[in-house]
């Protein structure tokens, strides 16, 4: 129906419509665009006020004190029945039937020429349909009363009455039509419909690059340490993505902090021209890493008390910390402090922020906003119609609510079977 009311629209501004019939598509319009404004508009204030809890009861008791006759109860319930979600759809369709019904002639006439453009592009193609619908038209006033049941007595004397009108000015019955249509009434509306694989092209455009900088964001280092700490195959961000709800609590958090140091430090030694090898298990006991043969531990934290359990456990076992533990360590008279060093860039806060980051980065992989790219897309492409006469500026607002509604519950919908699927 939205292709074909851009197809009339467009017809109308190409003159290719009767006057008349353009003038009530534009009336019918207006009142459709008031509807969905005014319940759209109630819609989304409901829902903003239910969104914020209590606090527009609380003003609302306030205001009924510089209210006259009105009791702070009375104002507090009248406001929880306008954004009750049964009120706000009787009430929309209540303004919507009402702005209706004020353009009745309107819709009638709206109605009465869909239905002759709908029958006649059904049948393009077969022979004098068009006139055979014009004649059924013109000979509705013989038709006998059991086949105007639709039609109440002032309608039917109505049409009565204007038939004999026009019979009587022509002095002869109504002729017959035409089997051929005058003018451009024969010819076909082009409807353009390649903009929808433009803007299909546009989301997926920006979706893949949306993914792709997601993608970038996460670590190196902390897909390794990922990789490494798990039994379940992490090769590429998506992986993380995929199972980033495990690293939800702040214990696995931390656990992944220390992997990452790992990591981090044994691409620095390898840098300087160390030998460094990962044991076999990330859970082996004594030591992370094994630097030119010699088993060394890694911390990264800012408790002092790690470092004085690992040496109480394991006293010959050296330790590579991060630069503010290894401060805290030398700072100590202890005989394991000799023991402890630090890497150069070996900082707990870079550690932690590029953990953070990462799982930022995993998890957006799933929240990809691709309702918002569609809305996006469809409101520049409403705006042009707009700025280049294809549609009236008066239906922009009801055709940017109704397409881009579509356009976003169509988006969201993939986006949500897509993550089930995944």
């Amino acid at each position: 129906m939205m292709v074909m009311m851009e197809g009339l629209a467009a017809a109308s501004v190409r003159g290719e419509l009767d006057p008349e019939v353009g003038a009530a598509i534009r009336k019918g319009q207006q009142a459709i665009s008031a509807a969905v404004l005014a319940g759209g508009g109630w819609a989304a204030m409901a829902s903003a006020i239910g969104s914020v809890g209590f606090a527009p009861y609380i003003a609302a008791a306030k205001l009924s004190a510089v209210i006259p006759f009105v009791a702070g109860p009375t104002l507090t319930s009248l406001l929880f029945v306008m954004i009750n979600p049964v009120t706000v759809i009787a009430g929309s369709a209540a303004l919507g039937y009402l702005a209706i019904s004020g353009r009745a002639s309107a819709a009638r006439e709206v109605a009465a020429a869909r239905v002759a453009i709908l029958l006649a592009v059904r049948s393009q193609g077969a022979d004098n349909v068009m006139a055979v619908l014009l004649d059924a038209f013109r000979g509705l006033h013989r038709m006998p009363d059991t086949e105007l049941r639709h039609l109440n007595g002032k309608q039917r004397k109505a049409v009565r009455g204007l038939a004999e009108t026009i019979s009587a000015a022509m002095s002869t019955s109504i002729p017959p039509t035409s089997a051929e249509a005058p003018g451009l009434w024969g010819a076909r509306i082009a409807v353009e419909q390649s903009t929808d694989r433009q803007d299909t092209a546009l989301v997926a455009g920006l979706t893949a690059g949306d993914m792709l900088y997601h993608a970038a964001a996460v670590d190196p280092a902390v897909l390794a340490a990922v990789d490494f700490s798990r039994v379940t195959e992490f090769d590429m961000p998506l992986d993380l993505a995929v199972h980033v709800e495990n690293f939800a609590s702040q214990g696995a958090r931390v656990a992944l902090r220390g992997y990452s140091a790992e990591q981090l430090v044994m691409a620095q030694l390898i840098e300087e021209g160390h030998d460094v090898v990962l044991p076999e298990s990330a859970t082996m006991p004594g030591y992370d890493l094994i630097v030119d043969g010699v088993p060394v531990q890694v911390k990264c934290s800012t408790s002092i008390s790690l470092l004085q359990d690992h040496f109480e456990k394991y006293p010959d076992v050296p330790v590579i910390a991060d630069t503010d533990l290894a401060a805290q360590a030398q700072a100590l008279d202890e005989p394991w402090a000799p023991m402890v060093t630090t890497a150069s860039g070996f900082d707990l806060d870079h550690v932690q922020s590029l953990v953070d980051r990462s799982l930022e980065a995993a998890a957006g992989f799933a929240d990809v906003p691709v309702p918002l790219y569609a809305t996006i897309i469809g409101g520049a492409r409403a705006a042009h119609k707009a700025w280049t006469g294809q549609i009236p500026v008066e239906d922009l607002p009801a055709w940017l609510v109704i397409d881009l509604t579509i356009r976003g519950g169509l988006a969201g919908a993939g986006q949500a079977g897509g993550r089930s699927w995944a």
